[in-house]
């Protein structure tokens, strides 16, 4: 297996070096990476990017604001949001249909193994929800997604009665810190992933659950860790972001015993099940992380100071038991970025003694986690970060595992039948190893929770697309259900040239942008390069945009703190207008006219002291207009301008408290709030049906709406969705009509656009009236039929998908024929005028 090297720039004010990082890959899908250059906090900054995002301009998200949004959501789309609604069985029409990823996986943060069947496995995805495997997590097919029945995404912990297999517990939510600068980086808001909802059971091997810790409504909150008393199954502790929470009555009711924010890991000891130790880290505000025990079963808890650091450290703090003699433990004690040091203790962790310094978590010390020490040999344990680390001294010395396997590390756990046997959770996914790690293999066939932020879709081929996932590159798309990855990092922003789809573009964070004209094969040309610093200050956003123009893809736009312009296809850009261009804040968002390159639209974020900005220019951002009366002061996600009229443009936004899509038919001139009749919460992504502009479709943190008279009214639009699907990106293919969906945790889906034919096509008022078109596609000629009025003289008029005219014609009422011989192949509209009005419309395929 070939081993991928990353060499990472960092800041020399942060770390005054470079990084080596290594990892290995999947060869069927991990492969032909590109090097990139990653500042040490990319994780946190991804977390932070959408934190910041739905936050704002609070510290945190309304405790309240997902389960307010959800049961609006419920009350006002009962039909949509049913189970039976949300399976194709049931439907008479198009339903969103997965295409994958189901070749890699995305973040995953919680495993379980069966006590009595080994081969069955429980993962735990950031924002995929919970899944199953019968195959010890082998084969293509080996993942089945299964329901809790809540509308959560996030599950950080799973945990199995070892005396009743049939008896489970669920703990949901991400957080890694309470905000107050705890990263050391000057932030005051909170990090997270997704949203939770406490802690659920099941009874019945996970056919069905019942939420028996309701945070309903303290969504910004998280359960890390669960563990049930094998000697009293009716004992239960979690770990949560709160405290220690303890049920002596099977989780029919909690109470705090522990009572320090964020309780990231918990151990219990095997032969007395008395002691227990919890892991407190990833808070800021505290000064008291670090580890504590108890020793009467949650009833008093201290602060273990002998042989630990004395100071307080804001990373994880991680604890692994021998498994064959518990008095033996090992603890790793990081702070923000490093190690600051593993210990052990051999009298059940009441004293303790530094054993090394080693740094095994490589700059990720409150992101990335995993300790085991293998049961029969106390000399080999695994340490996770970044990178895997075997040490074959007891923990006093690690090395680098040549293994194959996804970087940063969630957890490392062991089969309890064979102590040769560990499973590796990462940011790709599952990776296990049959050898305590010399080697690995990855089990994500079929484990469809890939975090995607953006996508691309061929003008002309379905089979071609374009994706950023977080920490898992741009991947493209082969057809079926394989991706494979092409420009590492975080991916971001992707496009496809829809005159040429063998030219497309990919990015890594901040705006590092990379051009191939293979097809997506090489991406070797580098257009735009973004250095990054560790204390922040950066150029351009974490997600940072650029643009294609629709009338003429050589002409480029891209954000950072000022507007860019390639007129050369990326061979150069040059700064338009002022640069910084808004006090230093970061463009959001860019849409530009489908008929020419000089108008363009875009937005910047806010801080505290600087409100959001939406700008319009007619002449290519030299000078700009200020648009931003009416719009909500929220992070900008997306804007979308109607392809037939460039002065009609949508904006959809984060964040709570506020409208989320705003309208304008007047250049932003004026805006009108559309969103009245959607929920409360972050939206994501907005677009204008080419073919049929009237109908909008836009993306949120719970699915999709549509519009079929431009934002007047919405319905859900989900059927075929698992519950609660983050939609971070919609596309449209012109060429077959398909809707695509980039969704934040659940893969790609695609959706037939068929019975979706209002609009431009429906406007006629004569219902016994209609244009037809046949053959349909076709190559040569282009029949019409019309209503048949000899005395009546029409005119035919073609336009592609961005408005553009393409022909005219004189026609007689009744049957006639137009070449189209000379077309490029794709869509086009075409309108029948009656006394220069327009009177009924068609569209048609040139193949």
């Amino acid at each position: 297996m070939k081993k991928i090297i990353y060499c990472f720039g960092v800041s020399a004010l942060a770390f005054g070096a470079f990084f080596t990082y290594e990892c290995e890959h999947h060869k069927n899908n991990r492969k032909n990476y590109r090097e990139e250059k990653e500042r040490p906090s990319a994780a946190k900054d991804a977390l932070q990017f959408m934190s910041d995002a739905a936050a704002f301009p609070n510290n945190d998200i309304p405790p309240t604001g997902y389960s307010k949004a959800m049961a609006w959501y419920i009350e006002n789309n009962k039909t949509e949001r049913s189970a039976a609604a949300r399976t194709s069985a049931t439907q008479t029409g198009p339903v969103w249909q997965n295409i994958g990823p189901r070749n890699q996986g995305g973040r995953t943060l919680a495993i379980a193994i069966d006590p009595i069947d080994t081969a069955t496995l429980w993962l735990g995805s950031a924002s995929g929800g919970m899944w199953k495997s019968t195959s010890g997590g082998i084969g293509a097919n080996a993942w089945n997604y299964v329901p809790l029945g809540f509308q959560v995404l996030g599950v950080s912990s799973i945990a199995i009665q070892k005396t009743n297999h049939n008896v489970m517990f669920v703990g949901t939510g991400e957080v890694y810190c309470y905000g107050s600068n705890a990263m050391g980086l000057g932030d005051t808001r909170v990090t997270r992933g997704s949203y939770g909802m406490g802690i659920f059971k099941s009874i019945n091997g996970g056919s069905s659950w019942s939420q028996v810790l309701n945070w309903t409504y303290q969504q910004n909150r998280g359960v890390w860790d669960i563990v049930i008393n094998p000697l009293n199954p009716n004992s239960v502790y979690a770990a949560t972001t709160e405290g220690v929470y303890k049920s002596t009555d099977g989780g029919i009711t909690w109470n705090l015993t522990l009572n320090q924010l964020m309780c990231m890991d918990l151990e219990m000891l095997n032969a007395d099940t008395n002691i227990l130790l919890c892991g407190v880290g990833n808070n800021g505000t505290s000064t008291s992380q670090g580890l504590y025990r108890t020793s009467n079963s949650g009833g008093t808890w201290a602060r273990v100071s002998a042989g630990l650091p004395a100071a307080s450290y804001a990373g994880r703090v991680t604890v692994a038991k021998n498994p064959t003699n518990n008095d033996t433990l090992l603890v790793h004690i990081a702070d923000v970025y490093n190690t600051v040091g593993i210990y052990k203790s051999i009298d059940k962790g009441l004293t303790w003694t530094q054993i090394t310094t080693t740094d095994i978590v490589s700059y990720q010390g409150w992101y990335c986690k995993g300790l085991a020490i293998q049961p029969g040999n106390i000399n080999n344990v695994l340490g996770g970060g970044v990178n895997l680390y075997q040490s074959t001294t007891g923990g006093t010395s690690f090395s680098t595992s040549g293994a194959n396997y996804h970087s940063d590390i969630h957890d490392i756990v062991v089969n309890p039948s064979d102590p040769n046997k560990i499973y590796i959770l990462t940011d790709g996914g599952l990776f296990r190893s049959n050898d305590w790690g010399n080697t690995a293999y990855e089990c994500t066939g079929g484990y469809v929770t890939t975090q995607h932020y953006i996508g691309a879709v061929s003008a002309t081929d379905t089979t071609v697309l374009l994706s950023g996932l977080q920490d898992n590159y741009t991947i493209k798309y082969f057809g079926g259900y394989t991706w494979q990855a092409e420009v590492g990092g975080d991916g971001c922003y992707c496009a496809i040239d829809h005159t040429n789809d063998f030219i497309q573009y990919g990015a890594y964070q901040y705006l590092n942008v990379y051009k191939d004209n293979t097809r997506g094969n090489t991406f070797g040309q580098q257009i735009l390069t973004n250095s990054s610093s560790a204390t922040g200050g950066n150029y351009a956003a974490f997600l940072a945009p650029y643009l294609l123009c629709h009338s003429n893809t050589n002409y480029i736009y891209a954000g950072g703190q000022a507007l860019q312009l390639s007129t050369t296809g990326g061979n150069s850009f040059s700064y338009m207008g002022a640069n910084p261009l808004n006090g230093g804040m970061q463009i959001m968002a860019i849409a530009c006219s489908f008929t020419n390159t000089d108008s363009v639209y875009f937005a910047t974020n806010p801080d505290p002291t600087h409100p959001m900005k939406m700008f319009f220019s007619a002449n290519q951002g030299a000078n700009v207009t200020d648009i931003s009366a009416g719009l909500p002061n929220r992070y900008p996600r997306r804007i979308a301008v109607n392809p037939t009229n460039s002065s009609e443009l949508y904006a959809v936004f984060s964040g709570f408290g506020t409208g989320h899509v705003f309208k304008s038919v007047n250049a932003g001139a004026s805006w009108t709030d559309v969103s009245t009749l959607l929920p409360d919460m972050p939206f994501e992504c907005v677009v204008v049906d080419p073919l049929y502009p009237a109908n909008v479709y836009v993306g949120c943190d719970f699915g999709v709406f549509y519009s079929q008279n431009k934002g007047l009214t919405w319905t859900a639009f989900d059927a075929g969705f698992p519950d609660a699907t983050m939609v971070f990106d919609l596309e449209i293919a012109p060429s077959a009509r398909y809707l695509y969906a980039f969704t934040f945790g659940r893969g790609v889906f695609k959706r037939s656009m068929s019975d979706l034919t209002t609009g431009i096509a429906n406007t006629s008022n004569k219902k016994d009236m209609a244009l037809t078109l046949f053959p349909n596609p076709t190559s040569n000629d282009l029949q019409i039929q019309f209503p048949n009025d000899a005395q009546s003289e029409y005119m035919a008029v073609i336009y592609d998908l961005s408005g553009r005219e393409i022909s005219k014609q004189i026609l007689i009422g009744g049957n006639e024929t137009i070449p189209v011989s000379n077309l490029n192949s794709g869509t086009y509209i075409i309108s029948l005028r009656k006394n220069s009005r327009p009177y009924l419309y068609g569209n048609f395929v040139k193949q």
